[in-house]
């Protein structure tokens, strides 16, 4: 009985003497915490996760794409950024996306929305051979800047909500909002590149500032880019109906035949073009 009682009179001096300490030692504490400065590093890894919870959360099969940071998308073109996702393609205009194909089906069947809204985005082409202004429904997804963009969609079959789709699938692009983002914040991106084809430097901007008051928010985006290359190809100036015409072989009856009938069609100048 003894051993036992020394025993629980030193073990109560000791807490005692903690419970005297432990407030001193709490303030200077959260002084020390106040006069830490918080570095917050971010990278794609989180926008990887984000992706993957948001496809993993859809009821549907859908891929998403995030920005890294803001005004940091990846890649500088919207199709390059989509060629990431499994069951896309894309074709390319002087080295840079411009349409894309989802699950095997051409531009024409895929559905495209900006902030939900559906929206139709057409360029032109300099090599004529190649198809000049588009006139169809496929989108050019190089008239868009991705610093401008945070959030991409890319939903493979149809739900409920959906009013009417494409058959190939639907693409959403979302800009960045205020409320994305916590107080005041702004972004600036300055790139130059330079082409030795063209022998001339290729300037990019990007920039983003964006601020909440209470319940209220505003946020302004601004891009621009300059792109000068050299591309080499075909010309053919139009197509021609051919009929009334000898064959320069008087033996090739078929070639003859078909220059009767009126439907061979022929390049009406054909000649390389710059």
């Amino acid at each position: 009985m003894k051993n036992q009682f020394a025993k629980t009179t030193l073990s109560l001096g000791v807490l005692a003497g903690l419970t005297g300490v432990t407030p001193v030692t709490a303030q200077q504490s959260s002084v020390a915490d106040e006069n830490v400065e918080v570095i917050e590093v971010t990278s794609f890894r989180s926008s990887l996760i984000r992706a993957k919870d948001l496809k993993k959360d859809a009821i549907i099969s859908r891929d998403t794409i995030l920005a890294e940071d803001i005004a940091d998308f990846p890649d500088l073109n919207l199709a390059d950024s989509l060629q990431r996702v499994p069951g896309i393609t894309i074709t390319r205009e002087g080295g840079e996306g411009r349409q894309i194909s989802l699950r095997g089906l051409g531009p024409d069947f895929t559905r495209v929305q900006v902030n939900g809204m559906e929206a139709m985005g057409t360029s032109s082409s300099p090599m004529d051979a190649r198809g000049g202004v588009s006139r169809t429904r496929g989108f050019d997804f190089n008239v868009f800047a991705s610093e401008m963009f945070n959030r991409i969609d890319i939903s493979k079959t149809y739900s409920a909500d959906q009013e009417e789709g494409g058959i190939g699938g639907t693409v959403g692009l979302f800009t960045a909002k205020p409320f994305d983002y916590d107080g005041f914040k702004s972004a600036l991106s300055v790139r130059g590149g330079y082409n030795t084809n063209s022998e001339e430097t290729n300037p990019r901007m990007a920039g983003l500032i964006s601020n909440v008051w209470n319940k209220f928010g505003a946020l302004v985006s601004v891009a621009y880019s300059e792109r000068e290359t050299a591309e080499y190809g075909s010309n053919t100036t139009r197509w021609r109906r051919e009929g009334g015409k000898t064959a320069a072989d008087p033996a090739d009856t078929d070639l003859q035949a078909e220059l009767d009938s009126g439907e061979l069609w022929f390049p009406r100048g054909h000649r390389f073009s710059r």
